[in-house]
């Protein structure tokens, strides 16, 4: 059993996706991650079915957030429809070129939950989904988009399962949101864990060596706002007897150990080390490091243009 979650509210998209990977009805990971982000968090995904192929190709074996990275850099996209239409162009050449075994085993299917705005600049967000499946003779690939549309939405899939006890665990769960227009992505996060927790706790009970019987790790893609951009300072002495002040941007995850990334240079300015080291530089100068400070921490995370 895989679960995948997409939901949109009036704040925000998240999609979401347990992490087990499952082979001839055996737990084979527990930790992968089927969730991505692209283009700073304008569009969010997640995925389930095929979890590696490729192997026979000259793409060689990856998993479909692997792929669907590479395929990402080819498109600077204006809307999420135009990404869902070149997502399932791009992907359906790589899966009609593997190896029919790849492919053509019944239920053989890769499912991709996208959300983001319409116009990717917009907060009319929306849900999309796409399905790469055989068709009815098994000798090709078909793909399907799905619109799921926009507003107060939520969507989920229990691949690859018939565990109506975990379907019904997530459905019962999420009937909350329906009701919660205003939910926050955070919030959509905490609901969406739930909503993973009581699918695979229900699928748990039953005792059948089958797909639906496992745990699993939950994955979140990053969402925008769990990322932090701040500016870090440091001095250095300069050949000229001056002290160099600089700023750089840089960026972390909201995830404990913090680590910050150096992301570019911002800002540098030369002052006489004498002045720096007794504390006498002017006010205007005080005031234009502050200043400086303040506005890229702002700019950083999206308070001023």
């Amino acid at each position: 059993m895989t679960v995948i979650l997409a939901s949109v509210s009036n704040n925000g998209h998240a999609t979401s996706s347990d992490g087990r990977i499952i082979f001839a009805g055996r737990v084979v990971s527990e930790s992968t991650n089927k969730t991505f982000s692209l283009y700073g968090g304008k569009i969010r995904g997640a995925y389930a079915g095929m979890m590696s192929f490729g192997r026979d190709t000259i793409y060689g074996a990856k998993e479909p957030r692997d792929f669907i990275a590479d395929i990402s850099k080819k498109l600077c996209p204006h809307s999420i429809e135009e990404y869902a239409e070149f997502l399932k162009s791009e992907l359906l050449v790589i899966i009609q070129n593997l190896s029919v075994n790849e492919w053509s085993v019944e239920k053989r299917r890769l499912v991709i939950f996208l959300t983001g705005g319409k116009t990717l600049s917009d907060k009319d967000y929306v849900i999309y989904e796409i399905i790469f499946e055989p068709n009815d003779q098994k000798t090709d690939v078909i793909a399907i988009i799905k619109d799921h549309g926009s507003g107060n939405n939520e969507f989920h899939k229990l691949c690859n399962s018939s565990s109506s006890e975990a379907f019904n665990a997530a459905l019962n769960f999420l009937d909350n949101y329906k009701s919660k227009p205003d939910l926050s992505v955070e919030e959509m996060i905490i609901l969406h864990d739930d909503a993973l927790t009581k699918a695979i706790d229900a699928a748990k009970e039953n005792k059948k060596e089958t797909p639906s019987s496992c745990g699993g790790k939950h994955f979140f893609q990053p969402d925008k706002d769990n990322k932090m951009n701040g500016v870090v300072a440091y001095i250095q002495e300069t050949e000229d007897g001056k002290t160099m002040l600089t700023f750089d941007d840089v960026s972390s995850e909201k995830q404990l150990p913090i680590h910050w990334r150096k992301e570019v240079l911002y800002t540098s300015n030369s002052y006489a080390s004498a002045a720096m080291e007794s504390l006498s530089l002017t006010k205007e100068q005080y005031a234009e490091i502050g200043e400086s400070l303040i506005i890229r921490l702002l700019a950083l995370n999206g308070k001023i243009k």
